[in-house]
């Protein structure tokens, strides 16, 4: 992938602090997906098996509380497959009209806990940070 890509991974928060040989690492496993306006990224109840990152235009989903919330690049969802929940919790849509999202595979990442234990580290200490911070948002 290009270093346009490894730079903008490396600024999302779940990927923060990685070093451009360990992103080279995560993407090996790694695939793009297209998408266009108004097509489901993710649909409500599927079982769901990757982590994503928008790379290019925006997704969108629905709050229980009927909030829009945009995602633009750099922008990721599924990150709670890492913990345990594999059920998507709300349908997401491309809201631009061509939408480039990376798609990480859950094995992939936890591979990396055999593999290089300090990718896998990082990213879980990212992850209970960010999950941290919603939950002090929520109180």
């Amino acid at each position: 992938m290009s270093n346009n890509v490894i730079k903008l991974i490396k600024k999302t928060q779940i990927f923060q602090d990685l070093l451009d040989k360990e992103v080279d690492k995560i993407l090996e496993g790694c695939s793009v997906i297209q998408v266009e306006k108004d097509q489901k990224v993710l649909s409500k109840g599927d079982v769901q098996r990757e982590l994503m990152v928008t790379l290019e235009g925006n997704v969108y989903l629905t709050r229980k509380d009927g909030t829009n919330i945009t995602l633009g690049p750099g922008s990721f969802f599924g990150e709670l497959i890492l913990l345990s929940d594999d059920i998507v919790a709300t349908d997401i849509y491309a809201q631009s009209d061509c939408v480039f999202v990376l798609v990480i595979p859950f094995d992939h990442i936890h591979s990396l806990y055999s593999k290089d234990l300090r990718i896998y580290g990082v990213i879980m200490a990212n992850l209970a940070k960010m999950l941290a911070g919603r939950l002090k948002r929520a109180a």
